[in-house]
């Protein structure tokens, strides 16, 4: 049996990212299409830096999700809240899942949450942990991010990284003091996960860091 962190991309991921871009307005489409030009054209002729599509997202959203580093730039001299709350997260949840490093810098510098929670309970750490994305990881912790935040399941950063195979994640996130026996809501512990993932050396390292065997049964 072997799992995955998350199971599937969350359905307003996969809107906002895959389906969306047809049907945004002209800023929004602009921003997720690169079209620096149109951007400025469209700002200047007064559309809204802080509008709301027909799915609550904002221009930012769509700028960070497609990596288009200008473009939030831009955004964000123009005033874009790089806190926009929006189902999957503000626009440095799509940062870290994706793993553009640059533009999570621009947001954090911008003011950007590093704890913000999507309506799952899911932090910017989990993304950039269960997706593999290490120099992410360390950056939001470096600027404050809650290494044993748990989601609405009470999966930890550390669960995500240990449930997708990937080992440097899980050293980094030991190091910072995750709790290597947390639990989450049906039970399962980083151990656990590790067995299930097929991994035995992360399940060794997380036994030298005082995961016990109790808790993978």
């Amino acid at each position: 049996m072997t799992m995955r962190w998350p199971p599937t991309l969350p359905v307003a991921v996969l809107v906002a990212f895959v389906l969306m871009p047809a049907l945004a307005d002209p800023l929004h489409d602009a921003a997720e299409q690169g079209e620096i030009g149109q951007v400025k054209r469209l700002i200047d002729q007064g559309a809204g830096v802080n509008a709301r599509d027909d799915y609550d997202l904002t221009p930012l959203h769509f700028s960070v999700g497609a990596g288009h580093i200008k473009i939030v730039e831009l955004l964000i001299a123009e005033g874009a809240n790089v806190n926009a709350r929006h189902q999957m997260g503000t626009p440095l949840h799509p940062a870290a899942l994706f793993g553009h490093q640059i533009i999570a810098e621009l947001l954090i510098a911008a003011g950007a949450d590093v704890n913000a929670l999507s309506a799952d309970g899911v932090t910017p750490l989990h993304f950039a942990a269960g997706k593999g994305h290490g120099n992410l990881a360390e950056l939001l912790i470096a600027k404050g991010a809650t290494v044993n935040v748990t989601d609405k399941d009470g999966t930890t950063p550390l669960h995500a990284a240990v449930l997708n195979g990937y080992r440097i994640l899980t050293e980094l996130l030991i190091a910072h003091g995750a709790d290597v026996n947390a639990r989450t809501e049906a039970g399962l512990t980083p151990l656990r996960a590790a067995t299930l993932a097929g991994r035995r050396d992360i399940a060794r390292l997380l036994m030298q860091h005082g995961a016990t065997p109790e808790t993978a049964i």
